[in-house]
């Protein structure tokens, strides 16, 4: 399980915990949707998520909004573009690429 400290209402704050298979549906989703860049369009993504985990609502974590959830996790790189034609801007995303630990001699 992961930990993340969630702001609910702007004011309070309480550590929440995603299970690992969670955070592993996220990963795996952005993965198969991504383009060639490794950007997937974060609206794409929730709704799979929400055929894959019908009961996973953010709200249930302290966010209203599934692109909180997701930044305050750290797993994700998320930006948001206007685009000319829509009046909603588009959220994208994609998985942070993994950190090697290299050894340090000792």
């Amino acid at each position: 399980m992961r930990n993340i400290t969630s702001e609910k209402n702007g004011s309070s704050q309480k550590d929440i915990q995603l299970k690992k298979e969670l955070i592993q549906s996220f990963q795996l989703i952005v993965s198969e949707n991504a383009d060639l860049s490794g950007w997937a369009n974060l609206g794409l993504v929730g709704s799979q998520i929400a055929q894959k985990h019908p009961t996973f609502k953010s709200k249930n974590y302290g966010y209203a909004k599934l692109r909180s959830l997701l930044e305050a996790l750290n797993l994700f790189d998320i930006e948001v573009h206007k685009t000319a034609n829509s009046k909603n801007p588009e959220a994208l995303i994609r998985n942070k690429p993994q950190m090697k630990v290299k050894n340090a001699g000792l």
